[in-house]
């Protein structure tokens, strides 16, 4: 519903204004109304808002920036919100927060993902002002492969449990399983063994509050698929021919829709994850329109 056709009640104490541009978060009418007259995307814009969440924690990013926010119900976004204030009450567990945020994007990195099953927001809002948290890695694979002379391109798999030390003196556990896949850093080419390092070929995470369903899915994950392949290793685990999906990814590029890659050289490398999740989801495909080969 257009901006300026919806009235923001004055006890409202989250709005959020959604543009092009992205979505905007305002903790009362008042500032999100001043938004509205600054910014004039903003007055076209949809509005949502509710009475009663306050934010409890702003997360600062580097460059002092808000890089996340966490509501009273639960609620966690990027960003940060305006008005608000910037309180502080998730400082020691800002990390499995972090995991939990990552865990809940649509889209982590290049990598796009059906959103997945999170704990529900009754759980992190536990810790609130809890005293420590408390981390273990259980199990860390990494797989290799030489992409070019003394270059080497990393899947990294890890599966990390928390413990978070409540202020009612009780505790929680949290299973947090990370994959990441990295091309050698340019300057220096170091070859990236740990799921710490940014700048990852593609990332995802999953949040866990079972033991059992957390190492089983570990155990899916760890099936040593390669890190990184080329066009013709796409096509094969596709199931299509090197020229179909090429021409699928020129036409990608035309639509600027294709899946992230690196080169190293003149070699153009994929992620396995990256270049599968965007086959089996690009408009148009399937059989009969000459893209997959029987298997």
């Amino acid at each position: 519903m257009p901006g300026d056709r919806i009235r923001i009640p004055e006890d409202a104490t989250r709005v959020c204004i959604r543009t092009v541009f992205g979505r905007s978060h305002y903790a009362t009418a008042e500032f999100a109304r001043r938004a509205q007259e600054k910014y004039p995307d903003n007055r076209d814009g949809e509005v949502t808002f509710e009475c009663g969440p306050v934010p409890v924690h702003v997360r600062k990013g580097s460059g002092g920036l808000p890089s996340w926010t966490l509501w009273s119900d639960g609620y966690l976004h990027s960003g940060g919100v305006d008005g608000g204030g910037e309180p502080q009450c998730f400082l020691a567990t800002e990390p499995l927060l972090r995991h939990i945020r990552r865990a809940t994007l649509p889209i982590e990195l290049s990598l796009s993902v059906e959103r997945p099953v999170v704990p529900p927001s009754d759980v992190w809002m536990r810790w609130i002002d809890a005293t420590g948290l408390d981390s273990t890695s259980l199990q860390l694979v990494v797989d290799e492969r030489p992409v070019g002379p003394d270059q080497t391109a990393t899947r990294i798999l890890e599966l990390m449990a928390y413990t978070v030390h409540c202020a009612d003196s009780t505790t929680d556990r949290i299973w947090v399983l990370r994959e990441k896949v990295h091309l050698p850093d340019r300057f220096p080419r170091l070859i990236v063994r740990t799921t710490n390092r940014g700048g990852a070929l593609s990332a995802r995470t999953q949040i866990f509050t079972d033991e059992d369903a957390a190492l089983a899915a570990f155990t899916a994950l760890n099936n040593h698929r390669p890190p990184v392949v080329v066009v013709t290793e796409a096509a094969e685990r596709l199931g299509t021919t090197p020229k179909a999906l090429r021409r699928a990814l020129a036409r990608a590029a035309q639509q600027d829709n294709e899946p992230y890659s690196e080169n190293v050289g003149r070699t153009r490398w994929f992620s396995p994850n990256v270049i599968e999740h965007w086959w089996q989801n690009r408009p148009g495909h399937g059989p009969g329109r000459g893209h997959v080969t029987a298997r």
